[in-house]
């Protein structure tokens, strides 16, 4: 439990999972001031990516499918004051 006098600080590294619809959705609990990667995803296969959008942003961000993870460029502007997420579509549903 955290408590009000308990200051969590996250960082565009803390990640949060989940799908819905066909759609992984990663939820950075920071906004990310530098492109961030997605470790959790290196295990995908190269090509399966077909999309990357940050929801409430209509700007399209430049990704990229690493052996580290998926490496995505954050939008020039906040689309939100808190959580940020990004929505990944694969060419084949999960």
């Amino acid at each position: 439990n955290i408590t009000e006098y308990e200051r969590l600080d996250y960082t565009a590294q803390d990640v949060r999972y989940t799908a819905m619809d066909g759609a992984l959705y990663a939820t950075l609990l920071a906004w990310p001031k530098e492109p961030v990667v997605l470790e959790s995803l290196a295990g995908l296969y190269p090509g399966e990516v077909e999309k990357v959008s940050m929801l409430g942003s209509g700007e399209l961000l430049d990704w990229k499918q690493t052996e580290k993870g998926l490496w995505v460029a954050p939008p020039k502007e906040k689309p939100c004051r808190h959580a940020f997420v990004l929505k990944i579509i694969r060419k084949q549903p999960f």
